[in-house]
């Protein structure tokens, strides 16, 4: 079994942080309008802490993902918690990037697996040429483009 860690989990958990940051700030606003609770009554700390430190323990797991590829699967993993798997024979493209690439929706990502029904995998790795070389060599159909 090989285990490759993030790139930057300090940048990858910070993601995470911020949009829950941004996710309470806008669940609170909304609350407030919707209960129309006085400025002098309305304590913004309390729930906005709470949601905030929340955030931050799902950014401090998130933070800590690594891929493991064993046999002919590759798993998303935290130590805790098993997020993705798959299947190497799946995998009909992947596309490496020199740069860290940043999406919306995703967030930060230097390599992209393509499944056969179109899907798409982000990875942040640290070590992605030698995961890539892995995967490469555990699936000969596998189209590999570099940036």
């Amino acid at each position: 079994m090989e285990n490759f860690r993030l790139k930057n989990r300090w940048i990858y958990g910070g993601y995470i942080i911020l949009w829950w940051f941004l996710g309470g700030l806008i669940f609170y606003c909304i609350l407030n309008m919707i209960t129309q609770v006085p400025k002098e009554d309305a304590s913004f700390l309390y729930p906005y802490s709470s949601y905030m430190l929340s955030g931050i323990l799902i950014g401090w797991m998130h933070s800590r993902t690594y891929y493991a590829v064993r046999n002919d699967i590759l798993q998303l993993r935290t130590p805790h918690l098993l997020l993705k798997t798959v299947v190497l024979q799946d995998i009909i493209k992947t596309d490496h990037y020199a740069s860290t690439k940043f999406d919306v929706i995703h967030g930060w990502y230097n390599v992209c697996l393509t499944l056969q029904k179109g899907k798409k995998v982000y990875l942040y790795a640290k070590d992605e040429k030698k995961l890539i070389a892995l995967l490469e060599e555990r699936n000969n159909a596998t189209a590999f483009i570099n940036d």
